[in-house]
């Protein structure tokens, strides 16, 4: 495969991915809240004033108007709370103690495990889609990798799907393989000063080519992609980069998991507008006079004595004359159309906006829970496959002979037992119908105990109250 910065476009977008930037950045949006949604004005907040209105009057008109909705961040909530759920717990590693680093530092920097995670999985949440690339080029120009016994230690490096911009997979021994992918870069230009940072883009492009793996980094340069040269990539045998999807963790575009409930979230704002517009133009009190005459108006009014409201105040009117406040009552139709989008929110997995009140029988509820939670656990899992392949890969760069597997939590809203339950569990374990491994799992999986291996749970329940010789298994 021939290769040269002057002959291609490094920066080439895929048109599948052009499609998705659109509707990725709105659901960032509504989960970034209502600066962000007040920035892009008109894109979602349509001007509610007539063409014809003079450009001042309506550009007023419109701050007015925009300041006054209430964006309410349910997208942000859920996705919150989504979160907070998977990562309730640490996840569990099964890793050598080579890669023990990346737990505390899995970017190189301070970046924690847990912490890029839970990036990750905001990121299906919002997107529907991202990457890890074990990252190799900046540890060593010459393009050799680290082993066990150097300093230099690979990372991993979330990429967001916008910045994934092109790839390319074949059929290779009846196995999919990724042949060709290329990742969109920030670096830091060397301007010679020592406080102003000039950002540059750069594209990373990883290829394989027959049994080995190359890489270059394309810079622009006098308006043509100019690249440092192939390197290879050794001790690997295929592109070290992990797809992350919402269905599946192939290079195929997933939907976001929250774009329908985004899409209602603006609508919901849009909505909002209108009502606040309406309460102030016709919701403030508004005072009335009828019935008074031309002399009391020259009297009153023409000689400068103006009409004032509260308790402390008096005015005099004419002979038949009344004055009254005229209030419009809020308008029911927007205010219907919020609540309305708002339940549908709830019902799309905005749990956090309001609690259900209602009685279900167990099997409504149980459903409901099983809907929502695995949707969860298919992420999670996809999350989990993910780092376990980007786990693999540094392991084997740094020669350690062990299979890896990164577990996030899986189970959401554990049903606790009653003291009944909690007896028949016990009965039914000293009656042997179920083993010590069983009846500890239940007992942690309901949070009350937390030890999860049983063995090590035994060994120090007999160290702490020895029960004269309690069979455990």
């Amino acid at each position: 495969m021939q290769l040269n910065g002057g002959d291609m476009n490094p920066d080439y977008i895929l048109p599948e991915l052009l499609e998705k930037i659109p509707i990725w950045a709105m659901v960032q949006d509504c989960y970034l809240g209502q600066h962000a949604i007040n920035k892009k004005g008109e894109v979602y907040l349509p001007n509610p004033s007539p063409i014809d209105e003079p450009f001042e009057v309506k550009r007023q008109r419109y701050i007015d108007y925009q300041k006054r909705a209430v964006f309410y961040n349910a997208t942000r909530h859920t996705a919150n709370g989504m979160a907070g759920m998977v990562f309730a717990k640490y996840p569990t590693l099964d890793i050598p103690k080579e890669l023990e680093y990346l737990k505390n530092s899995i970017d190189g920097g301070a970046l924690s495990l847990v912490g890029q995670a839970r990036q990750a999985f905001l990121m299906l949440l919002l997107k529907g889609r991202g990457g890890l690339l074990v990252d190799l080029h900046e540890i060593n120009e010459k393009g050799y990798l680290p082993t066990k016994d150097s300093g230099n230690r690979p990372k991993i490096k979330l990429y967001d799907p916008e910045n994934i911009i092109n790839w390319r997979t074949q059929i290779i021994n009846n196995k999919r393989v990724l042949t060709l992918l290329a990742l969109r870069e920030n670096y830091v230009k060397e301007n010679g000063d020592l406080f102003k940072n000039e950002v540059g883009e750069q594209i990373l492009v990883i290829r394989q080519d027959e049994a080995q793996v190359l890489f270059d980094i394309f810079r622009k340069e006098n308006g043509k992609w100019t690249g440092k040269g192939w390197r290879v990539m050794k001790n690997v045998d295929s592109i070290p980069f992990s797809f992350i999807g919402a269905n599946d963790n192939d290079e195929t575009v997933d939907d976001a998991p929250l774009y329908d409930l985004a899409v209602v979230n603006l609508a919901h704002y849009r909505n909002s507008a209108d009502y606040e517009e309406g309460n102030f133009i016709a919701g403030q009190p508004s005072l009335f006079i009828t019935g008074v005459s031309n002399e009391w108006y020259q009297d009153v009014i023409k000689n400068g004595n103006p009409i004032r409201l509260g308790a402390r105040t008096a005015n005099l009117l004419g002979s038949g004359a009344n004055a009254f406040l005229l209030q419009a009552n809020a308008n029911s139709g927007l205010y219907q159309a919020m609540t309305d989008k708002k339940e549908l929110m709830v019902g799309l997995g905005a749990r956090l906006i309001d609690t259900d009140s209602s009685v279900k029988t167990a099997t409504q509820a149980g459903a409901e829970m099983a809907e929502k939670t695995s949707q969860l656990a298919h992420l999670a899992n996809n999350l989990s496959d993910a780092y376990s392949r980007a786990f693999n890969f540094c392991a084997k760069l740094l020669g350690a002979n062990h299979e890896c597997v990164v577990t996030f939590n899986t189970k959401f809203n554990t049903a606790k037992m009653t003291a009944q339950e909690r007896a028949q569990l016990i009965a039914e374990w000293q009656g042997g119908a179920i083993t010590w491994d069983e009846y500890r799992a239940r007992l942690v999986d309901d949070e009350i105990a937390f030890i999860e291996d049983a063995k090590q749970a035994k060994t120090q329940i007999e160290n702490d109250n020895p029960l004269n010789g309690a069979d455990y298994d």
